[in-house]
């Protein structure tokens, strides 16, 4: 991720918090994951190695107050959160570099659907992660020559699945291959105002803000791709619209959550997906010291043998 990149946040911010984060991206720009600000405590800035509390001149906790954290949203949605509503809506806003800002507080709901949200209490900015050549150990069982391969990626929250995710859809638009993504929550494109921050290839194109299920289904009959890449298998639905899509022939590639080989294999929006014969592998991902490593685990039909 450029330092450029991460310096786009300060522009949303203002006062002692960006006069402090200016302090921090400078030196540390690069091992910052996230920024927490919650209502009357302290600012949590998270990295890999923990997290620290965001410290004013005086050494002192920097904590914002619920007018100040309206201010800093009303900046965040430039002044017009109607503009925003459909993100809002689903609990999250994309600014400019890609940087994704996930939102608490409390929500305005109508026959059990998400209206709005105010009062909000709670702002997660969470760092763009683009790392080129994050995949470069997943091509070689991802890319079989000139085919590739339908494959599921699984590991537990905040190991890397996303990022990997990306770059193995760069590296294989790259290729020449058409790619499609269902980009439903903006961690992947990291779209800001229709174009993508992150680097997704050549031959990309993404469908934004729509559930993955339908988005699939849009894709496959209205750009032909030869691949889609979808992040966060997760309900029956999903589960469903990528089996149609191998059932095309369109080649798939998509993470799901998940800590060992077991535990996927035996989830229910999994199963079926395995018992399909068109995923013959599951990549697991693991994190030791902030390097990630991939472990290959060859699956079949059989295994659901009784």
């Amino acid at each position: 991720m450029s330092k450029e990149r991460v310096l786009e946040i300060l522009s949303y911010t203002y006062g002692r918090l960006k006069e402090q984060l200016s302090e921090v991206f400078e030196n540390n720009y690069n091992d910052i994951e996230e920024i927490r600000i919650r209502s009357k405590r302290p600012v949590i800035i998270k990295t890999s190695s923990g997290n620290t509390e965001l410290l004013d001149k005086d050494l002192k906790p920097i904590v914002m107050s619920q007018s100040e954290i309206d201010k800093l949203f009303d900046n965040i949605c430039e002044n017009s959160r109607y503009a925003y509503m459909n993100e809002i809506c689903n609990g999250y806003v994309t600014i400019n570099g890609g940087h994704r800002v996930g939102i608490a507080g409390r929500a305005v709901c109508e026959n059990g659907v998400i209206h709005n949200f105010t009062d909000i209490n709670s702002l997660n900015i969470r760092i763009a992660s683009e790392r080129k050549g994050a995949s470069d150990a997943a091509m070689k069982y991802v890319l079989d020559g000139n085919e590739i391969k339908s494959t599921l990626i699984f590991a537990p929250p905040m190991v890397g699945k996303t990022t990997v995710l990306r770059d193995i859809a760069r590296q294989i638009s790259d290729f020449g291959f058409k790619v499609g993504i269902t980009d439903d929550r903006g961690e992947i494109a990291g779209m800001y105002r229709g174009s993508p921050q992150n680097d997704i290839g050549r031959f990309t194109d993404v469908i934004e803000n729509a559930p993955k299920s339908e988005a699939i289904i849009m894709l496959i009959r209205c750009m032909s791709p030869d691949v889609i890449v979808t992040d966060e298998i997760s309900t029956m639905k999903e589960c469903e619209a990528v089996l149609s899509a191998v059932g095309t022939g369109v080649k798939v590639i998509g993470t799901t959550h998940g800590s060992n080989i077991r535990e996927v294999t035996e989830r229910p929006v999994i199963k079926p997906l395995i018992k399909s014969g068109e995923f013959s592998q599951l990549l697991e991902l693991k994190r030791c010291k902030n390097e990630l490593s991939i472990i290959p685990h060859s699956i079949s039909v059989s295994m659901f043998d009784c």
